[in-house]
């Protein structure tokens, strides 16, 4: 067999986080934590669409404060 040498030539790829809930309710907070910093989100539908973008809204609104969640 060959030996295998690793030059470090491949490109560069970003670092890919996926969230999803288990539980999609009405009335619930959802919380995201990173690096000890938190954000939430109370739910006020039980739409899967309503919550994720409610989550996205809130996350946004803390990346000057948080910065560990510019990236998401």
């Amino acid at each position: 067999m060959a030996t295998k040498y690793w030059i470090g030539g491949a490109a560069a790829v970003a670092q890919v986080a996926t969230i999803t809930y288990g539980t999609i309710a009405s009335a619930t907070t959802y919380t995201v934590t990173c690096n000890g910093k938190s954000v939430s989100f109370l739910s006020t539908t039980n739409v899967a669409a309503d919550i994720y973008a409610g989550v996205a809204a809130a996350i946004l609104a803390v990346q000057s404060t948080a910065p560990e969640f510019k990236d998401f």
